[in-house]
């Protein structure tokens, strides 16, 4: 686990799931492990069988490490790669390939309660295999069920995803969709609007109907100058919460635990964190300086969060019950 391409979620506190995509694609397949009882101990689970898929080669290298396992009950779950989606009803005993109506590749893929929602890409960028011209973003929305019925909801997105997208629901049985510092908002009552070019990037949930938004720089940029700011009308306007971590390495990984704080991760290498109703840049978990490994992903939720030390040829996993304020080494299968 960790040597490839690897997502992390939970379902509760018990119940978890952690996915490594291969990055041999087509050769192999990817490897699931889960956990019933909080991570005390853990378990391999059947796979779906990526390796037999037919895959463009532009996409595998566009998509292939882009690897997604979201999890809406103990037994009801999907796994992404390389654009293929599958499902499972059993917990990961069986998988079934997913289709879309308009067919192209899955980037995002979240739940909440009932709904299902998926961001689609008809054209990577860099895929030799369709007019890029043609690139465009959807979101679909489905009721959970055995199989789901997918529906485009709304007009496609203005452009491609580049292969990257975030998708965070909100109450109102909608989702927000985040590409780069573009966000879009489509909901199963029909509404749909993008949000006002603000300069800030969806990151992740927060207390309430709050989010938490990067600010600042793109493309990596430089950590120390980027801001953090929180928003409460799903994007439209953010109020500025704390200026980066004192690094001026590149922008990792941002995330929340889903209530009360922030992760950021410069360099690859330092873990930051902050909370948000007494802001303040801690660093907790650090990589020897003189390693090459980087810290990615790092997922937390509440008090209890695992994190990722690898370079790809093996794998450091840490663990945190205290809300991600001290980090602990911890074994996988």
């Amino acid at each position: 686990m960790g040597q490839g391409p690897t997502t992390v979620d939970f379902t509760g506190p018990e119940h978890g799931w952690i996915a490594s995509g291969n990055v041999a694609l087509p050769q192999g397949n990817p490897t699931i492990v889960r956990t019933i009882n909080g991570g005390q101990t853990w378990v391999r689970t059947p796979v779906p069988n990526v390796a037999a898929q037919s895959i463009n080669s532009a996409t595998r290298y566009q998509l292939g490490a882009l690897v997604g396992v979201h999890f809406a009950s103990q037994v009801r779950g999907w796994y992404f790669q390389a654009g293929i989606g599958w499902q499972t009803n059993d917990a990961g005993s069986t998988w079934t390939k997913m289709r879309f109506p308009a067919g192209g590749m899955v980037v995002a893929l979240t739940s909440s309660g009932s709904d299902v929602w998926a961001l689609v890409d008809t054209c990577p960028i860099g895929a030799v295999s369709c007019p890029q011209a043609m690139g465009r973003g959807s979101i679909f929305h489905a009721q959970s069920a055995r199989e789901l019925s997918w529906h485009r909801v709304g007009a496609p997105l203005p452009t491609g995803t580049d292969g990257d997208g975030t998708l965070l629901p909100t109450p109102d049985h909608g989702v927000v969709a985040a590409l780069g510092y573009e966000t879009y908002r489509r909901s199963v009552s029909g509404s749909t609007s993008a949000a006002p070019v603000t300069g800030c990037q969806p990151v992740g949930a927060l207390t309430g109907d709050a989010v938490a938004g990067l600010c600042g720089p793109g493309g990596g940029g430089n950590a120390s100058v980027s801001t953090l700011s929180v928003s409460n009308d799903l994007g439209t306007s953010w109020q500025h919460l704390i200026d980066g971590p004192p690094s001026g390495k590149f922008i990792g990984q941002v995330t929340t635990n889903g209530s009360d704080a922030v992760f950021y991760v410069t360099g690859g290498q330092t873990l930051w964190r902050t909370g948000t109703s007494q802001p303040g840049w801690r660093a907790v978990l650090q990589v020897p300086s003189d390693s090459t490994d980087e810290i990615y992903p790092v997922y937390v939720q509440g008090e209890h969060g695992l994190a990722l030390v690898s370079g790809g040829t093996d794998a450091h996993w840490f663990e945190t019950s205290d809300g991600g304020l001290t980090w602990e080494p911890m074994s996988l299968p």
